[in-house]
């Protein structure tokens, strides 16, 4: 169903005459205003024609109306609609993508209303481009939102996504200071913002809400600044970070998602990221520890993931809706006890640390495991839990040696897992 944020529509005609007038202050003696609309009076009748038409640095002013058609642009233009989006439709006349910006720079989009991009097509695909601006649009029903391939320094602002049929923002390949700010997406078909093999972008002040599975789903990118966002009811992660180190993550407010918070990795690169108190999973600050020692994490942790660290405790805490409710990784010499672990994918999981000790947890209703224990060897004590009614397995021991099981209680899980 078709998901829109009314309220912002009467916004944008403002917004366009402000950047008109920019435009008009700042241009050079030579651009020139192409005007496109029906009936007399304008330049042109449709947007491709005053495309072709227009040489780098001109405007198009798009009046209102609905447009069927293709824009393919190959050189710096400014395409911003007259009166805003709510009055403004530009519908894909083939099922392709509805704007195609291609090897150029400095093109900017503004104040449409985009739909109809068929199976892989985006409502806007920005492909070798870079320093264009894609403001103030309502982009819905096509197959990505915005799509960012090769393209580095652009602003995506202000933008409203919904019902798209794969992301709602997707990067592949596209670093060096791409800015996501101010956009809202939601009803997606996959994530609402991807990003694949892009790092040192930033996303700032988001709203992401009730897609199908990530909110902010990062692979296989370094480097990234994640800020300000809110992240609700999605229904996999919040935030995933997949195999990207180095990102730095403040004041994200992630709550009602299926798992609020993923990190994975093979190493230990992967899980050194900078996150601060200020994020915070259903209204309670997300413990992210590297290099800590001799600590205890406070009661009011609503997380916990603690890296590369050494005597640590974990104590008298209830956790939920995380991917883990406590990840010790690359961890040791360290004690979680008297923790309750619910509604995790796993309630308590240990990746290459050693030396631990779990006591007195009750790990209940997790999607997964209980307690997951990976690549962890060398005397780890699991003692006096109760482990019931996990999804899958109450507990896993993988690839780890020199367990210690005592007086553990299993019942109602799917798989005993033992």
């Amino acid at each position: 169903m078709q998901k829109i944020v009314p309220h912002l529509w009467f916004q944008i005609p403002k917004y366009i005459v402000l950047l008109l007038i920019l435009l008009l202050c700042t241009g050079t003696a030579t651009a020139s205003i192409y005007t496109v609309g029906t009936g007399s009076g304008y330049n042109y009748t449709t947007i491709n024609a005053a495309v072709y038409n227009a040489s780098p640095g001109d405007t198009i002013l798009v009046s209102d109306g609905t447009y069927t058609e293709n824009i393919n642009i190959s050189k710096p233009l400014t395409v911003i609609s007259e009166n805003g989006l709510a009055t403004t439709v530009i519908n894909s006349s083939s099922g392709n993508d509805v704007f195609y910006i291609d090897n150029t720079s400095h093109v900017t989009i503004s104040g449409f209303n985009i739909t109809g991009a068929g199976d892989g097509m985006a409502g806007i695909y920005l492909a070798s481009v870079y320093s264009c601006n894609i403001s103030g649009n309502l982009i819905y029903n096509n197959y990505f939102g915005i799509y960012l391939e090769n393209s580095t320094d652009n602003i995506l602002t202000g933008n409203i996504i919904n019902s798209s049929g794969w992301d709602g923002i997707s990067l592949y390949s596209s670093s060096e200071n791409n800015t996501m700010i101010d956009n809202i997406i939601s009803y997606t078909g996959c994530d609402g913002i991807y990003l694949d093999y892009s790092g040192n972008n930033t996303l700032t002040n988001n709203t992401i809400i009730d897609n199908p599975e990530s909110g902010i789903d990062i692979y296989n990118s370094i480097n990234n600044n994640i800020n300000s966002n809110t992240i609700t009811n999605n229904s996999l992660c919040g935030i995933f970070l997949d195999f990207s180190g180095n990102s730095t993550l403040t004041g994200n407010l992630m709550s009602l998602n299926d798992y609020n918070f993923r990190v994975n990795g093979s190493e230990l690169a992967n899980f050194l990221n900078d996150i601060d108190l200020t994020n915070l999973v259903n209204g309670e600050p997300l413990y992210y520890w590297i290099d800590h020692s001799d600590e205890q994490v406070p009661s009011d942790a609503g997380l916990v993931c603690v890296i590369n660290s050494t005597n640590i405790t974990v104590r008298d805490i209830e956790l939920t809706q995380g991917y883990a409710g406590v990840l010790f990784a690359y961890t040791d010499n360290s004690i979680i006890y008297n923790v309750t672990a619910s509604e995790n994918y796993y309630g308590v999981h240990l990746f290459s640390s050693s030396f631990n000790t779990i006591d007195n947890i009750t790990a209940n209703n997790n999607t997964q495991q209980g307690i997951c224990i990976t690549s962890s060897s060398n005397d780890i004590s699991i003692a006096n839990n109760i482990i019931r009614s996990n999804g899958v397995l109450g507990m896993s021991i993988s690839y780890s040696d020199n367990s210690t099981l005592v007086n553990n209680t299993l019942s109602s899980n799917f798989s005993l897992g033992l």
